[in-house]
């Protein structure tokens, strides 16, 4: 059985994405990439926080020693480093262990 303290919060929670739904926070109209900079920051870790970011945006990912470089749309069954993309079947029946299936 459920609180009625849980109850007030689950409930406050959906009519909040009711609302976000029905009106979703606006965006300045020109914004640009590089307005997300951090001016005067002197952290090594913040800029190279910063640099990853501005990688993710590109669609360009470190992975395992390599970067990969999705292009403008990222297809998220494919295997970029051998060129193989998988089917649309459910995970589970996708032999991912077998190279030559998946």
């Amino acid at each position: 059985m459920r609180s009625a303290r849980e109850i007030r919060f689950r409930l406050a929670q959906q009519i909040a994405n009711v609302l976000l739904l029905v009106k979703p926070p606006s965006q300045p109209r020109n914004a640009r990439i590089a307005d997300l900079s951090l001016p005067g920051c002197l952290n090594p870790e913040a800029n190279g926080l910063e640099s990853l970011a501005r990688e993710a945006l590109a669609h360009r990912f470190r992975l395992m020693g390599t970067t990969i470089d999705t292009g403008p749309a990222i297809e998220w069954r494919r295997d970029y480093v051998n060129g193989r993309v998988t089917g649309t079947s459910y995970f589970r029946f996708i032999p991912y262990l077998d190279f030559d299936r998946a």
